[in-house]
């Protein structure tokens, strides 16, 4: 699975045909003063040569080299001292520029030079300069939590009508947001209820005077061990109990009547079990181990956050952003109509630029503005890819997956898809959760996820799930990674730790938008995996991933369009 980044460049191209305006002649629309005729949208894409992947799906990404569209396109005018838009400018006129169908199909550009025209919009005299952004096309339905997380979720507010630059934003959304806004209180009393039935099974168990029954607490209760709050894990305890159960001998009427009623107690736990779902708490989009429980000596009890253990606030996950395109950009403008045709597969975009002129602004007889600088990703990428494990972590090579991917430190971008400043702004966790089946032994190969810029100088912390498929339980600093359960390797990354830098630039932090930072992890071990989703910000956090980390630069070269 591997991702293009796609560069788009736009140009607004006037035409002599003018859409109806109510209350309006033409000839007064195009005299209004601020207002211009009716202009075309022209978009051309530009594809990365060094093609970078990603976890969601070739036509979610475009990395089979097609482009997948774009579903929303916004322009915001401004008129600048020639500099690129800064957080304060205001915007010019009382609108974006206004297109009547402000979206590209699939299959809607020129070959070549990827460009489409969109007829009849709307722009402000006086502008020279741009805010572009553009939504690309989702891949299926996004009103499921797996269609959010397999697409990514970033919300523009503001966008729509902004006075200046800084009323723009793109927020990460909450896993458990709006009007599921309730369902970390449904989680916790699942959980919770779940524990009670479990606890009741322990009391069933402690009425009776046989050694032997008895003896299967000493088996379930773990001491000093955390496991996570999931069927996973829960649904093995059970087992282990009706196993040995099972296992008691015996035809006296006391044992029958204890067996009687420690069987009673597992139906009973079977319901609340049952009722919480056989993929709690996934089902909620959530990690497995985003809650933990242990026993505390006389009976098993869920642990509080922040009270006797540091882990992630499962209220803190976020969805992968979607894909947002950008540009801040000069504008070259035209006064001659017949520049339309100059989109041609004949023309490649420099070529059509040279029919422009550079450093101007629109007037009253300008009838065509290209937009200069490319449409680049707004976002980032993390790639990770394993090295040769450690001999400790042998049999964890081949029969332990990778299920997800935790990235620390994520903030809500300004309008220039840099970290906002401007208002309260807490890091958040984004969870990729689709992410293929890439193990820990798996030395050829690499897994991606998008992200958001992160802050100058600042150490960015990570986790990666895997599952435990090896059918035998393995050992972590929180005790037993149980068959089938999932558990956690935290790691971090440096930006001032040496890596390699792009070409001709410098790059002060981890994640950038329009750049890929790649992640080189070597697995010693498993000794310092948790069973749960650790805080990643907490002094005493156990690393159990040695990372490496470069940026790579994307050149742009070309694309491919189905036809």
């Amino acid at each position: 699975m591997s991702m293009r980044w796609s560069i788009l460049r736009i140009a607004l191209v006037f035409t002599a045909a003018l859409p109806a305006v109510s209350g309006c002649a033409v000839d007064d629309v195009r005299n209004l003063q601020d207002s211009s005729p009716a202009i075309t949208l022209a978009m051309s894409v530009e594809d990365a040569d060094d093609a970078p992947k990603t976890k969601m799906s070739t036509t979610v990404t475009q990395s089979d080299g097609v482009f997948r569209g774009i579903d929303q396109i916004f322009i915001v005018p401004f008129n600048t001292d020639g500099s690129p838009v800064s957080l304060d400018d205001y915007r010019l006129g009382n609108s974006n520029v206004v297109l009547l169908e402000p979206r590209i199909g699939s299959t809607d550009l020129v070959y070549n030079n990827n460009s489409h025209l969109f007829e009849a919009s709307l722009i402000p005299k006086s502008m020279n300069h741009v805010l572009a952004y553009g939504n690309a096309s989702n891949d299926g339905d996004i009103s499921t939590k797996y269609g959010m997380h397999f697409n990514g979720r970033l919300t523009p507010e503001g966008l729509a009508n902004p006075t200046r630059a800084s009323d723009i934003f793109f927020n990460l959304v909450p896993v458990l947001e709006g009007s599921q806004s309730g369902e970390l209180s449904e989680i916790t009393t699942k959980a919770d209820n779940i524990l009670a039935a479990l606890n009741n099974i322990v009391a069933a168990i402690l009425q009776s005077k046989n050694e032997h029954i008895l003896s299967i607490l000493d088996i379930i209760k773990r001491e000093n061990q955390i496991l996570a709050c999931s069927y996973p894990v829960f649904n093995r305890i059970r087992s282990e109990i009706q196993t040995a159960l099972l296992n008691v001998s015996g035809e006296d009427p006391a044992t029958i009547a204890d067996k009687i009623r420690v069987n009673t107690a597992i139906n009973s736990f079977s319901t609340v079990l049952g009722e919480a779902g056989d993929n709690f708490p996934v089902s909620y989009g959530i990690p497995e181990g985003a809650l933990g429980f242990w026993w505390n000596g006389a009976e098993f009890i869920r642990l509080i956050n922040g009270v006797n253990i540091a882990l992630v606030n499962p209220a803190d996950y976020c969805y992968p952003p979607s894909l947002w395109y950008y540009a801040n950009s000069p504008i070259r403008t035209s006064d001659d109509e017949s520049v339309r045709y100059k989109y041609v597969p004949d023309n490649q975009w420099n070529e059509i630029l040279d029919f422009y002129q550079d450093g101007a602004a629109v007037i009253a007889s300008t009838r065509s503005v290209a937009i200069e600088d490319a449409f680049q990703y707004g976002v980032g990428m993390l790639e990770i890819s394993f090295k040769e494990p450690g001999s400790e972590a042998a049999l964890a090579a081949t029969g332990c997956p990778l299920t997800g991917i935790i990235i620390g430190d994520q903030k809500d971008v300004d309008y220039n898809f840099m970290p906002a400043t401007t208002r309260s702004n807490p890091s958040r966790y984004i969870y990729d959760n689709i992410v293929g089946d890439l193990k820990i032994g798996d030395t050829g190969t690499s897994v991606q996820t998008l992200t958001l810029q992160t802050v100058d100088n600042y150490t960015v912390h990570f986790a990666l799930e895997f599952q435990n498929r090896t059918g035998k339980t393995l050992y972590c600093q929180q005790g037993e990674i149980l068959p089938w359960c999932k558990f956690y390797l935290a790691g971090k990354l440096d930006p001032n730790s040496g890596a390699t830098q792009p070409q001709n630039e410098t790059l002060l932090t981890v994640f950038s938008k329009d750049r890929k930072t790649t992640v080189s992890v070597k697995i010693e071990s498993l000794r310092n995996a948790y069973n749960t989703v650790p805080d990643l910000h907490d002094p005493q956090l156990e690393i159990g991933i040695v990372a490496e980390m470069n940026w790579a630069h994307i050149t742009p070269k070309s694309h491919k369009i189905n036809l």
